[in-house]
């Protein structure tokens, strides 16, 4: 949560907290809006339901992030232009 702070560039994000649903893809869209650059997940794992289902999510809605890197530990996705 944001309280009474101002932030400039943010050129990369990073998730990684909670990873039951709806978690991961709440904080997707908490953060997406604001990162310019480089959006991360963390625990990208077939036993890791939620961040799987956040992940696919960002791949197939959001036409503004683009998968650059996906293994089975790490999600990340560039800002389209």
């Amino acid at each position: 949560m944001f309280i009474n702070k101002t932030f400039g560039d943010w050129s990369c994000g990073f998730i990684d907290g909670d990873h039951r649903d709806p978690h991961p893809l709440q904080d997707f869209n908490t953060i997406k809006d604001y990162v310019t650059k480089y959006l991360i997940f963390d625990d990208y794992d077939k036993s890791e339901i939620g961040v799987e289902r956040a992940v696919r999510n960002a791949m197939d809605n959001s036409s503004l992030w683009r998968p650059v890197h996906i293994s089975n530990a790490i999600a990340i996705f560039e800002r389209e232009i």
